[in-house]
């Protein structure tokens, strides 16, 4: 089994600043807004309102760069050492007889896609060997596209099914992986 997670490389320093930052600008304009309530009170609550669409904005933004991640998993179908199996379940935050079961359940070569957000993962899709279709850049058009990468202008499109697709940001090793089954379905 080969798995790796997707996600935006998080730095503590940078959070710290960009949480001052954002209280800065808030405090600023709500004291901006107090004293524009003396003279014009219908700006004042404008500036209210503004505040109100910066906090909401300032919590999209934190979720979509530090709490949302993908986590694509590939089942090759390889024998795990012991060392590997503890890594893996730690990782994946299950038992070893959890692990063990996951791997029996699903087949060599299927790839399977989840949301991971704030440390809780969900499958969005699990895709069969079989339904493998080919991987393609950006632009390649679908019925349907699945976006599942933090940086959709980097990803490639799996094409899997009835042409439906996608978006990933896979390492080089997945990509080898992926490819090698492509290619042995022929």
């Amino acid at each position: 089994m080969y798995f790796e997670i997707n996600e935006i490389p998080r730095n503590e320093k940078q959070d710290i600043v960009a949480i001052l930052i954002a209280v800065l600008i808030v405090a600023v304009i709500e004291i901006v807004a107090v004293k524009l309530a003396t003279l014009a009170p219908v700006v004042a609550m404008v500036m209210q309102a503004l505040i109100v669409l910066m906090i909401v904005y300032l919590a999209i933004r934190f979720y979509k760069t530090k709490l949302k991640a993908y986590r694509y998993s590939f089942f090759t179908g390889e024998e795990l050492s012991e060392q590997e199996q503890e890594k893996i379940a730690t990782e994946f935050g299950i038992s070893i007889e959890s692990l063990k079961n996951l791997l029996e359940t699903y087949p060599k070569n299927t790839l399977v896609i989840e949301s991971y957000v704030g440390g809780v993962a969900n499958i969005l899709i699990e895709i069969a060997p079989d339904e493998l279709k080919g991987l393609y850049e950006g632009d390649y058009k679908c019925k349907k596209t699945l976006v599942a990468t933090i940086t959709p202008k980097d990803s490639k499109k799996l094409v899997y099914g009835e042409n439906q697709c996608v978006m990933i940001s896979p390492s080089d090793k997945l990509l080898r992986y992926i490819a090698a089954t492509i290619d042995f379905k022929g």
